[in-house]
C-alpha cells in the first residue's frame, strides 16, 4: 500500500473517471478501498434492511469492505467470511477482523467451490456479494446455491459483470432483480438480485 499517495485536497483540476477520481485511493477505516461512498453506503443500507445470518465475500482486496461488514455484523450476529487469492490484508486489518468475527481466507475460491457453497447454503438469509477476478463465473457457480430469500450483490457493474450475464443467472438459478431503484441510480456499480 503506498501512503505517499496525493491528499485529495491536494489534487487541483481532476477529472473523475467513473466512480474514481484519477490519481487517488479512497481509504475507508484507514484501508484502501475500491469502491464509492455511495456504493459503501448502499451497501451497510442493504445490510440494514435486509438482515442476514451469513454474509460471503469473494474478493477481499484490502479488506475494508469486510471491515464494514464485519463492524454491521458484529452488532447483528452475523457471521462474515472474506476470500482472496492474494494476501493484501495487514495484520492490522486481521487483527480488527479477529476482534469483530471476519474469517479471512487466502484461497482459490475455484478451486473450493463446496467450501463457499456449504455456507452459502446455512440456515438463514446469505448476503454472496461478488467482488473477485471473474464476476460472472462467481455469480454463475455460486447462484445456484443460493436459497429463496437470499441476496447476490455484484460490483463493478458493467465494467467487469455485464447486463446479458446478470440475465443469464437469472434465468439459470431464479433470480430476479432487486432494489432496482437503489442500485440503478447512477451513484453505483452494484447490482442486486434475489432469489425467488
Amino acid at each position: 500500500m503506498n501512503d505517499n499517495l496525493p491528499k485529495q485536497s491536494a489534487i487541483a483540476g481532476t477529472k473523475e473517471i467513473g466512480k474514481y477520481i484519477a490519481g487517488i485511493y479512497r481509504k475507508a477505516f484507514g484501508v484502501v478501498v475500491y469502491k464509492s461512498w455511495g456504493e459503501l453506503f448502499q451497501l451497510e443500507g442493504l445490510l440494514n434492511e435486509y438482515p442476514c445470518s451469513t454474509i460471503v465475500e469473494l474478493g477481499t482486496g484490502y479488506g475494508a469492505t469486510a471491515i464494514l461488514m464485519g463492524v454491521h455484523s458484529h452488532m447483528t450476529g452475523a457471521k462474515v467470511f472474506t476470500y482472496d487469492d492474494k494476501q493484501t490484508v495487514t495484520d492490522k486489518v486481521q487483527a480488527l477482523y479477529d476482534a469483530i468475527g471476519v474469517t479471512f481466507e487466502v484461497i482459490d475460491i475455484f478451486v473450493n467451490v463446496k467450501k463457499i457453497a456449504e455456507l452459502i447454503t446455512r440456515p438463514g438469509r446469505t448476503l454472496l456479494y461478488c467482488d473477485n477476478g471473474d464476476k460472472s463465473k462467481e455469480l454463475e457457480i455460486w447462484g445456484a446455491y443460493l436459497k429463496p430469500g437470499d441476496i447476490a450483490l455484484v460490483h463493478d457493474y458493467p465494467e467487469e459483470i455485464t447486463q446479458a450475464t446478470l440475465d443469464k443467472a437469472c434465468s439459470m438459478h431464479g433470480l430476479v432483480p432487486f432494489e432496482q431503484a437503489w442500485f440503478e441510480n447512477g451513484i453505483s456499480s452494484h447490482r442486486a438480485l434475489i432469489k425467488t
